[in-house]
Order: C-alpha cells, then structure tokens, then sequence
C-alpha cells in the first residue's frame, strides 16, 4: 500500500486545483493579506509577552503553514507565467519571509520550560519541522536558511 499524502500536501493539492480554475492573479493577494493578518498576531503576542504554553498554536502550526507556503512559493517558474504574476509571486515571498523571521525572532526570544510536558512537545515538534524547513528553502533564501538553523541550534542547545 502506498502511504497517504500528508495533510500540508492534500492541502497544497487542494490549493492548486482551486488555484487551476480561478484566476492566478486573485489567489496571491489573498495569500498576502492572509500572512499579513498572521503577522499581525504574531506582533499582538510579542508585545503581549505571550510564552510558547500560552499559545502553542503559533510555533505548532506556523511552520507547517510556512513550509507549505514556502513550497508553493518555491514554483515561481512554473505558477509566474505573466510579468504581473511574477510581481504578485515577490510580493507574497517578501511577505513570507517577514513573517517566518518574526516567527523565528519569537520562538528565539521566548523561554520554553521543558519541565512542562506540554513545552517539551512544542519544542520536539518546533525542532521537527525546524530541519524539515532546509529543503523548502535553501533553493529559495539562503539567509532565511541561515536564520532557520540558528534558531534550531539555540533551541535545542539552550534547552538540553
């Protein structure tokens, strides 16, 4: 039996296939507006010092969005067929990007208590999807890749 494909990729299919029927132009506009509202509350738990315990859907479920966005994004070639999908497809990395250092700048700034049971498996599943991040973006942003592996090192050594 073949395995089943992950849910990120049944979501990317799912993307791409709606993607096919509308008009390229629309869909990475609303995938800029939707990682600029993530910013958004990103920025809001920074400045209200939220810890990683207190909302663990940001470091649980942020990379997997990142990653597939990343993959998406990392199909410029084939998905940029016009000079304005070309522009669309730079806007919404350079947004990406910001977002995914303002992700790493919070998990890098925040102290995860591993004596908590919870933290430790955010921690574990973080790190995870950290080194998963290397094939997404290498080819895409070796400084991003960089900042990838810093945060990953620190974590891991920081919390042994």
């Amino acid at each position: 039996s073949w395995p089943q494909p992950s849910p990120h990729d049944q979501a990317y299919n799912c993307l791409i296939h709606f993607y096919k029927r509308l008009n390229r132009v629309h869909l990475l506009p609303l995938v800029c507006t939707l990682v600029e509202h993530t910013e958004r509350v990103v920025r809001h738990c920074m400045d209200q010092e939220c810890g990683v315990g207190e909302v663990p859907s940001l470091p649980r479920v942020l990379p997997k969005i990142l990653i597939t966005t990343f993959s998406y994004l990392g199909r410029g070639e084939i998905i940029a067929t016009t000079d304005l999908l070309k522009a669309e497809l730079a806007n919404c990395f350079s947004k990406s990007r910001k977002l995914m250092a303002l992700v790493l700048g919070l998990v890098e700034e925040k102290k995860i208590r591993t004596v908590l049971e919870d933290e430790l498996d955010i921690l574990v599943s973080l790190c995870s999807e950290l080194v998963s991040f290397r094939q997404v973006v290498i080819p895409l942003d070796f400084k991003l890749t960089c900042m990838v592996w810093r945060v990953y090192v620190t974590g891991w050594t920081s919390q042994r």
